[in-house]
């Protein structure tokens, strides 16, 4: 413990007999570590945190797949489904059911459109979750009559109510009905997702446990008994299915193939987020990699200038293993530092995050035992890395000639020179990797801002219309065919008395109504198609979206053949509107009086929509998806659905209208309210704000990877010149031209930036095919971006060593020679 502390003091004193050097050397590494850090946070936080729950890995997912009508999909389940595994399955301790849905929260005498779940009352007791204030609702509240109740978010409660500690048994309305709170669950509960601000029993009447079985309208969750394991939950879900397939009519569903599989909720795939987050932690390990080097370098250079002081600690007695643990310590010494002041830095990150983003879910994001755990690791990775060239060097060392030579060997030796110029060229080749890679993401980014989205961004508006159904329709409706109809019916009213007061506005062009938004939802479907039988497979898939008639001229998507709808109403014939991929896919072209019904599998009679228009396709799913997409277009009229999107196409800026727009609808109905309000520009954005966010921060992390290996080289350059003055002298001496001196010197630093360029450049095609499936539009090899990396680098890279080689031109011949 000795030897350490003495090891310990002594290296401090070396590092405080050159400050400059010790800052320098300390930012480095903070600013790689505190990168990594943070970027290890975000992963963390969304791929290796353990979920929320108690023993959440005992909490299990239950999917219904039906491979003869939906393929191979994951389905949700029914209430006989949910029925059926609470009263059979004894694997399960509790199984649960429920449904995401919305909620107009009045307060304050405003309209509050929320996110919200309906649950049976078993859910907070499978999730094993108990509140922060109160008690949650329980399968007692599962009967009629016993559902008005709710349960609310801490992030509602502090933010719609202040916080209030007697909230306990306040009333609230939700759709004009009042509910009493009875919990207020902890800070960071967010199940299912970060945006639900209150959870309402699943009111379960007894008609509706004796529904079809294969109506999968709830999501489904169960926790393992204590001692239950997987392998004996396997043959009782089975056993589950074959009861569910006994009760399913009519008999040609009993061929649907129908199963149940199971997934513990704490399985988490490498879904496209998780591989951004694990390329730019790949990155910023590059970035790290280059600060160690750089580092290194600095420390071997240091290690040459002592060769005569390592030399007499060895005549003093001192061992070799002795004189590497000096080493080490030295360098923990600069990366305990730089790895305190990088946890700082990720810190701040994270701070930034937290504020820029708009999901409530980001704000989880914290430094726990695991992102500590990584900091560590990384202090202790790169303490030993930047150890490792000094110590190789000094294992490499005659120190007995060195001391015979007064330390002229080691500070002159040519390995050492190849070592440091082995290690700036190594630099260059990853700076120049990173870069080519930050190119080709920035390249394609480019591709995808300038694809045509099929339809018109200009002077947009695009709002979501929320009403409680109780608005608009009878109270107390129920679950019957004719309370749903009266609702399709009263829904359809109020769209059109919506467009025709928007439409009535001075600077609204057109107005119309549809349940998506391109770029941001879809809804797929199954079709029948006329002259296509689909025998036992799945039927072919289509996006739908129910719109009113100038849905397509407010979007400003072209109608290629026929024509659109022509009411607002449910009149006439039923008709619809396909994309030119799906007129061309099942038509050959000829889509016009054709017919096509959706493919229902719960009831026989299906209606036959007649092929009126095919419209120009539009980008759905993303601008840089390149496979077609087959769209059909109903009227919305005709559907039970209450989903209400309002897309208006305006004279004026967009953002100008929605004050008139608020009060519009106030005025149509006042408990309605507008929300999720943006422009179609603001859409188009929004889409792209990932891919965007990625390709700045490779930018910005590929510009430090830049800086790091320009700094590295003219650390490198300076140091060369610094040995080579009296070499300098002499030749200025004997008439050879500064401009000659010049070349000299920047020939040196050529052979490096070469050897790193073609390194880097073979590395910069391997990143690219790794990131090729993330290109749109340009090849992994693109020779545009692979050019300006060349030309970029080479031209900060010559500037570095330029500077020392001027400095060596301009030596004075008589000064630099008494030097020597």
């Amino acid at each position: 413990m000795n030897g350490f502390l003495n090891d310990l003091r002594f290296g401090l004193r070396q590092l405080a007999t050159k400050p400059g050097f010790a800052v320098a050397a300390i930012l480095t590494l903070a600013l790689g570590i505190g990168a990594n850090t943070a970027v290890f946070s975000v992963l963390n936080d969304y791929l290796l945190k353990p979920l929320p729950y108690p023993h959440s890995e005992q909490l299990t997912n239950i999917y219904t797949q039906m491979p003869k009508f939906g393929g191979n999909m994951d389905m949700w389940g029914s209430l006989p489904l949910y029925d059926d595994l609470r009263d059979h399955v004894n694997a399960f301790s509790s199984v649960a059911a429920f449904s995401t849905t919305s909620a107009n929260l009045r307060t304050d005498g405003r309209a509050n459109v929320i996110s919200g779940v309906k649950a049976t009352g078993s859910l907070f007791k499978t999730l094993g979750v108990k509140p922060l204030l109160g008690r949650t609702f329980t399968m007692a509240n599962d009967r009629p009559g016993q559902g008005s109740v709710v349960v609310i978010s801490y992030h509602l409660w502090q933010s719609k109510f202040g916080g209030d500690p007697n909230i306990i048994g306040r009333a609230i309305k939700l759709n004009e009905d009042i509910y009493r709170i009875r919990a207020v669950m902890p800070p960071g509960f967010e199940f299912p997702s970060s945006d639900i601000g209150y959870w309402a029993p699943l009111t379960i009447k007894p008609a509706e446990l004796k529904a079809h079985p294969m109506a999968m309208e709830y999501q489904l969750i169960g926790r393992l008994a204590p001692h239950a394991t997987r392998a004996e939950l396997k043959p009782q879900i089975e056993a589950a299915a074959t009861r569910i397939r006994s009760m399913i009519e009519p008999a040609r569903l009993k061929h649907s193939g129908y199963r149940l599989d199971t997934q513990p909720l704490a399985d988490r795939h490498i879904d496209s987020k998780a591989l951004t987050l694990l390329l730019l932690q790949a990155a910023v390990l590059l970035v790290l990699l280059i600060a160690c080097i750089n580092v290194a370098s600095l420390l071997l250079a240091r290690i040459l200038g002592r060769g005569h002081e390592m030399a007499m600690r060895s005549a003093l007695g001192a061992s070799r293993a002795m004189l590497a643990r000096q080493l080490v310590v030295e360098a923990f010494c600069l990366a305990v530092p730089g790895g305190l002041a990088g946890i700082g830095i990720g810190w701040l990150c994270l701070r930034l995050i937290r504020l820029a983003s708009s999901q409530a879910g980001n704000a989880s994001i914290d430094m726990g035992w695991r992102v500590g755990l990584f900091a560590l690791c990384v202090v202790c990775g790169v303490g030993l890395l930047v150890s490792v060239l000094p110590i190789f060097h000094l294992a490499k060392t005659d120190l007995q000639n060195v001391l015979q030579e007064g330390g002229r060997t080691a500070s002159g030796s040519r390995g050492s020179r190849r070592v440091r110029g082995a290690l700036v060229a190594g630099e260059l080749a990853l700076a120049t990797a990173l870069l080519a890679s930050a190119g080709l993401l920035l390249h394609s980014f480019v591709n995808v801002e300038h694809v045509d989205p099929g339809f018109n961004i200009n002077n947009m508006l695009t709002a979501r219309v929320f009403v409680p159904p109780q608005a608009v329709s009878a109270s107390n409706l129920s679950d019957t065919p004719e309370h749903r109809e009266q609702l399709k019916h009263s829904m359809n009213a109020f769209r059109v008395d919506l467009l025709r007061h928007v439409r009535a506005l001075p600077s609204v062009e057109y107005a119309a109504v549809g349940a998506w938004v391109p770029l941001t939802g879809l809804w797929i479907d199954g079709w029948d198609i006329q002259g296509h039988p689909r025998g036992n497979g799945p039927p072919p898939k289509a996006i739908v979206n129910p719109v009113t008639s100038e849905y397509f001229k407010t979007l400003g998507i072209p109608l290629l053949k026929g024509h659109g709808f022509t009411s607002d109403t449910a009149t006439g014939l039923p008709t619809a509107v396909v994309g030119r991929n799906f007129a061309d896919k099942y038509f050959n072209g000829h889509a016009i009086g054709k017919r096509i019904a959706h493919y229902r599998f719960l009831h026989k009679k299906e209606e036959w929509l007649r092929i009126v228009g095919v419209a120009a396709p539009i980008k759905v799913r993303g601008l840089d998806k390149t496979n077609p997409t087959y769209q059909v277009y109903e009227n919305v009229a005709r559907m039970a659905i209450t989903r209400t999107r309002l897309f208006v196409r305006t004279s004026i800026p967009p953002d100008m209208l929605i004050k008139t727009l608020r009060q519009t609808v106030q005025k149509i109905n006042p408990v309605a309210a507008l929300y999720n309000i943006k422009t179609m520009r603001q859409v188009v954005a929004g889409s792209l704000s990932n891919k965007q966010m990625v390709v700045l921060l490779l930018l910005a992390f590929g510009g430090i990877a830049l800086a790091l290996a320009v700094v590295g080289v003219y650390g490198v350059m300076s140091y060369a010149v610094g040995q080579r003055r009296a070499e300098c002298g002499i030749r200025l001496a004997l008439g050879a031209l500064p401009e000659n001196l010049l070349w000299l010197i920047i020939k040196d630093g050529l052979k490096l930036l070469g050897i790193g360029l073609i390194t880097g450049l073979g590395l910069a095609v391997i990143f690219g095919f790794v990131l090729s499936s993330r290109l749109f539009g340009i090849a992994p090899y693109d020779p545009i971006t692979l050019i300006g990396t060349v030309i970029v680098l080479a031209a900060i890279t010559l500037l570095a060593c330029w500077l020392p080689a001027r400095r060596a031109a301009r030596l004075d011949p008589a000064i630099a020679m008494m030097e020597q």
